[in-house]
Formats: C-alpha cells, sequence, structure tokens
C-alpha cells in the first residue's frame, strides 16, 4: 500500500512517485465526500493506481498510471497515461 486516506479531508499529491507494490498506489475511503487531487506524478499499483469509494472525487492531471482507476465516485482526468504512454480518457480509462 502506498499512500491510504480514510479521513473525510481532500488531499493533495503533486510531483510525487508512490509505488504501491502488489497493492494499490493510493487508496481513499471514507463516508463522507472528500476530493484527492493528484498532479505531475507517477502512481504504481498491482491492484490499482488509485482506488476509492463512492464519496470520494479524484481529479488527476499530467500524471503516469501504472495500474487501473479503481474507483465508486467521479474520477477525471486530463493528461493523464499509462505505463506505455497511451493517453487515457476523460474518466481516467
Amino acid at each position: 500500500m502506498g499512500i491510504f486516506n480514510n479521513a473525510p479531508v481532500s488531499v493533495t499529491v503533486r510531483d510525487s512517485r508512490v509505488n504501491g507494490g502488489s497493492d494499490t498506489a493510493i487508496q481513499s475511503s471514507s463516508l463522507n465526500s472528500f476530493t484527492v487531487k493528484i498532479t505531475n506524478s507517477v502512481l504504481t499499483g498491482t491492484t490499482a493506481a488509485v482506488q476509492s469509494d463512492a464519496g470520494v472525487t479524484n481529479l488527476i492531471s499530467a500524471t503516469q498510471l501504472s495500474g487501473i482507476v479503481s474507483a465508486a465516485g467521479t474520477s477525471k482526468c486530463v493528461g493523464a497515461y499509462d505505463a506505455k504512454f497511451t493517453a487515457l480518457g476523460s474518466a481516467c480509462n
């Protein structure tokens, strides 16, 4: 596990490398709504690059995602790409 957030507070990850190994790079879990902003970073996780519950909004820009974005809530990507440098769509897939 790279970064795990279960507090209902917004999180910003900027200019970072997060490796979740065989798990998840960034996981957010909460019954409350909050936002995770990820900018100019590299996220790697075998289970997922980003994983989050329904109340979480993921805003990802200019970031390499090696692993899926598994989000029950909302995910938006701008300028994100996978490990093969293939651009991801606005829904991060």
